[in-house]
């Protein structure tokens, strides 16, 4: 690993700056350079940006969007609302195909609450900073064109969640000197055909991508081709996940930051010898073919596919609804985040929840 030692970058939206550099002084100057150029104003070091709340200590920083939630959570929630300990619930399965009777007390009542407007922000959150509600999250969006009662249940039981653990999200380390801690890492997923019931045979694919302890770049979305199998629709998630990571690669790389082979978790032992083998059987011949990128990168070692079991495969949060208790167990991993922190971000909102309802004990 090795960062430029005079070092500066500019993350530029519309009119918004963040300036980012190796050296205090050098930020000074580039400030300095900057501000008799253009009339602009020194906000200080950042807390703030695009309505993401940053949160720095000697160690680490965290972005969240707690403001934006209390917002949403006034204007959907009220106290009736308990706190919950998971985005979504594992004994309701929500069909994308489920379509309201026309001019029923249901349909009349959908078309009532402001569905679009809620997934439309849940979905922002998720893509911002929360990616342990993005597969929850995407199966509300599946049913934007005619959401059921169960669909506005779950998304206001997402709101719930996010209500009660208001102030998570991405954390890093800012002691990230080591090579290990500047390399980038991946835990890849699939979920086969979860929505045959719907007649539907498409795979979900969901990853997460570290650098410096946390995660900046994740994923949970259908896939573009109907897989055969577990380990073609494993594979196909390794291939979308790939794209990502050879762009995060290439840009690191322009900062200075030299990546080795880039460790990606697979927890499918059919698809890891899929993309290491040098030989491939006639039945999964088609798969190689279409996606022969991925043994094309481990063949350059860009790639390392390492086998891990599934109840340490963090991506499977992101294809499927897992149990609240393993839900619970993989949250600070995909967050980056301690689990004394989540316990106690979650913690600080059930008390103030028993308070106002009068009560010293919350159940969930």
């Amino acid at each position: 690993v090795a960062l430029l030692p005079d070092f500066v970058a500019i993350a530029v939206y519309v009119d918004d700056l963040a300036v980012f550099s190796s050296s205090a002084q050098l930020l000074s100057d580039t400030k300095s350079c900057l501000m008799t150029r253009f009339k602009m104003k020194d906000l200080g070091e950042i807390s703030r940006y695009l309505g993401l709340e940053v949160e720095r200590t000697e160690t680490s920083f965290t972005y969240h969007v707690a403001p934006y939630i209390a917002e949403l959570a006034a204007q959907y929630l009220t106290d009736d609302h308990p706190p919950v300990l998971s985005p979504a619930d594992p004994g309701v399965r929500l069909s994308a195909r489920a379509c309201p009777v026309p001019g029923s007390d249901e349909a009349i009542f959908m078309a009532s609450v402001p569905y679009d407007s809620l997934v439309g922000s849940l979905s922002y959150i998720a893509v911002a900073v929360r990616p342990d509600i993005a597969r929850a999250v995407h199966t509300l969006q599946r049913a934007q064109a005619h959401p059921t009662r169960a669909h506005w249940q779950a998304a206001l039981r997402i709101l719930q969640y996010l209500r009660s653990t208001p102030t998570l999200g991405p954390r890093y380390s800012t002691s990230a000197g080591t090579q290990t801690q500047l390399q980038v890492q991946a835990y890849v997923d699939a979920s086969f055909a979860p929505d045959w019931h719907d007649d539907d045979g498409v795979s979900v694919s969901g990853f997460i991508v570290y650098f410096a302890g946390g995660p900046i770049a994740w994923a949970s979305h259908k896939q573009k081709h109907v897989a055969g199998s577990t380990c073609e629709s494993e594979f196909i998630a390794l291939s979308e996940c790939l794209n990502v990571i050879e762009w995060i690669r290439h840009f690191l790389g322009e900062l200075g930051i030299i990546q080795q082979k880039t460790k990606v978790f697979e927890d499918n032992q059919a698809a890891i010898s899929l993309a290491t083998s040098l030989s491939v059987s006639g039945n999964s011949r088609h798969v190689v073919v279409r996606y022969a990128r991925v043994r094309e990168a481990v063949a350059n070692e860009t790639l390392d596919v390492i086998y891990v079991p599934t109840n340490l495969q963090y991506a499977d949060t992101l294809t499927k609804v897992v149990s609240t208790p393993n839900f619970i167990k993989n949250l600070p991993f995909i967050l980056g985040q301690s689990v004394s922190d989540i316990k106690r971000s979650r913690q600080a909102y059930i008390d103030s929840y028993a308070l106002s309802r009068g009560s010293s004990v919350v159940s969930i």
